[in-house]
């Protein structure tokens, strides 16, 4: 489930699968995923359920660092069909994120009730 996305925020978040789309064992190891170039990251429900403004300031933090990474250059089509990707080395520069955060709150609290919905059924 999506609670948001770039085409209308800052954030795009999300209720993600875990373990490679094994699916969380319990309440405690869902997650919630923050997708970003570089700087993306993720929370178990149990982490914002014990405090999600600790959670904000780690997205904070993360935010604010310098990240080195890489990103697609070009992709092509090969004879076989399959497609081939190319790579290069780039850094990710850092984000004030704070006036960001409130509405990341929201999304937070939002995934916090929807475990507890679906795990109370």
């Amino acid at each position: 489930m999506s609670y948001s996305r770039w085409s209308n925020s800052f954030w795009y978040t999300f209720w993600a699968e875990t373990d490679f789309g094994a699916g969380a064992k319990n309440k405690e190891d869902e997650v919630f995923q923050i997708c970003d170039l570089g700087h993306g990251m993720h929370f178990n429900y149990k982490e914002l359920k014990e405090s999600v403004d600790d959670c904000l300031q780690r997205v904070k933090e993360h935010f604010a660092k310098e990240i080195k990474g890489s990103i697609m250059s070009r992709a092509i089509r090969q004879k076989s069909g399959r497609i081939k990707t190319f790579y290069e080395k780039t850094t990710y520069p850092p984000v004030d994120v704070e006036r960001y955060l409130p509405e990341l709150k929201l999304y937070m609290r939002q995934f916090i009730t929807d475990v507890e919905e679906e795990y109370n059924k």
